[in-house]
């Protein structure tokens, strides 16, 4: 298989990870939300607070983990087909674009690493620290901003490209960056950057799928 054909086999397998990403992100999403406010009190920076919701909502929380780890396979997969397929146009911007999707996905293993933690110290009865739960907090927020940069690289990558569904793309990318700061200031705004994925990963795998 020579590098071309590689290359065409990773778009592939990206636009197929996309699809396959935007079914685990709405598996999360039936998950969470069955599991009600409680929920969402996880993110609670009180320790007695976030250790009661992680006491109620441990196998919840360990499901949503387990989906958001696979989920960080795919999204990642995808952008390094995008990566792939904008490196001609781009050149190096493609690179620091992926970098950065790369750096959210570790940022998101991570993340996800310090919650099962979390679900294994409240299943033990030991008391929460604020100083973790502000981490976490911190962890977070870094993955959803080194998301940006990547997500808006790509998004000026494709920006002038002829094939309509790539423009679309372009223009759902750089509009998820304010969506995505907005959401950390307001909550509604959390419930359509969720959205924001899920179109983001649809249209993506539509493109990416469309390569010879």
């Amino acid at each position: 298989m020579d590098t071309q054909d590689t290359q065409k086999f990773l778009i592939r397998v990206g636009a197929s990870a996309g699809a396959v990403g935007a079914l685990i992100l709405t598996a999360m999403v039936v998950v969470g939300s069955s599991a009600g406010v409680d929920f969402a009190k996880t993110q609670s920076l009180v320790p007695a607070i976030a250790l009661d919701a992680f006491k109620s909502q441990a196998g919840a929380i360990q499901t949503v983990m387990v989906l958001d780890d696979l989920f960080v396979v795919a999204y990642v997969a995808t952008f390094i087909a995008l990566a792939i397929y904008t490196r001609a146009r781009a050149g190096w911007l493609a690179i620091i674009a992926l970098v950065f999707a790369l750096i959210t996905g570790a940022l998101d293993f991570f993340e996800n690493s310090i919650m099962l933690a979390l679900v294994a110290t409240a299943q033990a009865g030991l008391a929460f620290d604020a100083a973790t739960l502000f981490a976490i907090n911190i962890v977070t927020q870094m993955k959803y901003l080194a998301t940006n940069i990547a997500i808006v690289g790509f998004g000026i990558a494709l920006w002038n490209a002829r094939a309509r569904s790539d423009r679309a793309l372009s223009v759902l990318l750089i509009l998820f960056a304010p969506i995505n700061v907005i959401a950390f200031v307001n909550p509604s705004f959390a419930v359509a950057r969720i959205f924001a994925m899920l179109g983001l990963l649809v249209v993506g795998a539509i493109v990416l799928a469309r390569q010879k």
